[in-house]
């Protein structure tokens, strides 16, 4: 389905199941690997090593260096000939590879940049994928490629109503703030919750707290 794309992976341990997905569809992947990129790859633990090449099956490899001019090089013309790029670094760690991250287009104007969260989940992952190939399909119409930040469309996400909602067993809410939004997971933080109220002189009725003992808060959630 992919054997005509090319994929870059500058995405963490995590992160890394997203190209898996495309390179197991025929992409060619070539994972970059840097010094601290992937801890998973050195670390003693059989279960993260072993994660690590389950996640980087059918794929090749590059060394780059970043800190070097050699490096450097080398990733710009890997980047210029790229169909796709996924990678979960924080804020600015591509400004190490002297990479535009405000303008991807600079670099290649067909990429298509598919930034993950870090520690990035399974779904998240199938996410990536898919919004990939999406892209890729409609880059064959406009010629143009694009950015998508998982991050965003998942904050975006969680904030398109503020009702409760269910997370593992977890009730949270979805509040608005002054400048944004909270997600505030109620029980899984009910004594840090008890504390906050009281530091700001907010009775606490007692019977919130029978309602705790007695997993009695789900009818009650708006209340609380």
């Amino acid at each position: 389905m992919l054997s005509n794309t090319f994929i870059l992976d500058l995405a963490d341990s995590e992160g890394g199941f997203c190209s898996k997905v495309m390179a197991d569809l025929g992409a060619r992947t070539v994972k970059i690997k840097t010094p601290d990129a992937d801890p998973a790859i050195s670390s003693s633990r059989d279960f993260a090593r072993l994660l690590f090449s389950y996640h980087n099956t059918n794929k090749s490899a590059v060394v780059l260096d970043p800190g070097t001019p050699d490096g450097k090089q080398g990733f710009g013309e890997l980047l210029s000939k790229a169909d796709v790029l996924i990678e979960s670094f924080s804020a600015g760690r591509l400004k190490s590879l002297e990479f535009d991250s405000e303008s991807p287009e600079s670099s290649n104007p067909r990429l298509i940049w598919i930034l993950l969260p870090e520690q990035t989940s399974y779904p998240e992952s199938i996410y990536g994928a898919i919004a990939a190939v999406l892209s890729l399909r409609k880059r064959k119409i406009t010629g143009n490629g694009c950015r998508i930040d998982l991050s965003i469309w998942k904050a975006g996400n969680d904030t398109l109503d503020y009702r409760a909602a269910d997370h593992r067993d977890r009730q949270f809410q979805i509040l608005p703030c002054k400048d944004g939004f909270i997600q505030l997971p109620i029980f899984r933080n009910w004594e840090t919750l008890v504390e906050l109220m009281n530091a700001e002189q907010i009775a606490i009725d007692p019977i919130v707290e029978k309602w705790k003992e007695d997993e009695g808060w789900e009818t009650h959630i708006g209340q609380i």
